[in-house]
């Protein structure tokens, strides 16, 4: 995918690693969703899939598909925090 909003680099990669040009793209996918840099629509479009074909990349990656907080959960649904 090239348009406007994407930039493309070209990154030599060792044989050695087993990689492929999908599977480096979905791993780095999966990573940039699991630290925030892309949504998971941003995720789905770079890799041309749909946002339901993600979960299963992520998986595949170990990236939790839910990445929030318990603080931030906490905040936006009023949830007390039971004392311990």
């Amino acid at each position: 995918m090239h348009d406007a909003h994407t930039n493309t680099f070209t990154v030599d990669v060792p044989t050695t690693a087993g990689l492929t040009e999908q599977s480096l793209k979905e791993y780095l996918a999966a990573k940039l969703y699991g630290d925030g840099t892309l949504s998971l629509g941003q995720a789905a479009t770079m890799l041309g899939k749909s946002k339901w074909d993600i979960p299963e990349i992520l998986t595949r990656y170990g990236v939790p598909f839910f990445n929030y907080p318990v603080e931030d959960f906490e905040k936006e649904f009023r949830f007390p925090r039971p004392n311990g």
